[in-house]
């Protein structure tokens, strides 16, 4: 028995993408490709071939059949799965979980619309904020800087004090040497929590490299201003 969404590899994905285009009664015979991991040394691609007959299939209510309540239980399911995996440090299929719930509360929107009961809505929209907050974190751990600074600053025009979403944008900025919104966030962190010894560390690795641009900044203008 398989039930499509709850994959949470990248095989069980595919199995569930190949499944979703088959009939009752279908035989297929399926072929799964895993492309080869950089990381890996010596790593090649993963190749599975099997036959699959789709005996039964039995389908549940679609999304759009689902209230906001249904939707939310939903989500948060994922989330918490998406938490464990990423725990088990399986990046990418944490990921997937924390989109896949960001996608389904998606289709909420326009919330106040809903007119929801209060601790509902606020439920979430918190949620919402967690999600985003998650994928960066996911983003951040595989170096994709641009996609965490976009998602950390969607949680931050929500909720300025949010200190993940702060020091998560503070290193993806860093690590892109934008040293100077680097040092602002990591600023801001630290007036939000005055004892987060990471902010702290961080703060001070961004403000040297900071400084030693400005620096080369000022010593490039002042040869310039001796040439001519």
């Amino acid at each position: 028995m398989l039930i499509i969404g709850e994959a949470s590899t990248e095989i069980d994905r595919k199995i569930e993408n190949a499944i979703q285009m088959m009939n009752i009664h279908e035989r297929g015979l399926v072929t799964i490709i895993i492309p080869a991991i950089e990381s890996e040394v010596n790593s090649g691609s993963i190749i599975v071939e099997f036959q699959i007959t789709l005996i039964k299939c039995e389908r549940n209510k679609p999304i759009w059949e689902l209230n906001a309540e249904e939707k939310y239980k939903i989500a948060l399911r994922y989330k918490e799965r998406g938490i464990e995996l990423f725990k088990d440090s399986r990046i990418i299929d944490a990921f997937y979980k924390f989109s896949r719930a960001c996608k389904i509360l998606i289709t909420l929107e326009p919330i106040p619309d809903l007119e929801l009961d209060k601790q509902l809505e606020s439920n979430i929209n918190n949620l919402r904020l967690m999600l985003y907050n998650n994928m960066a974190m996911c983003h951040l751990s595989r170096k994709n800087y641009k996609h965490t600074i976009t998602l950390c600053t969607k949680v931050l025009d929500k909720d300025k004090k949010n200190v993940k979403a702060l020091y998560r944008r503070g290193m993806a900025y860093g690590n892109m040497n934008n040293n100077e919104k680097a040092v602002a966030d990591m600023k801001e962190v630290l007036t939000l929590e005055p004892n987060n010894n990471a902010a702290k560390e961080q703060l001070n690795i961004y403000n040297i490299k900071l400084q030693e641009s400005i620096q080369r900044s000022n010593d490039m203008v002042k040869k310039m201003f001796k040439t001519y």
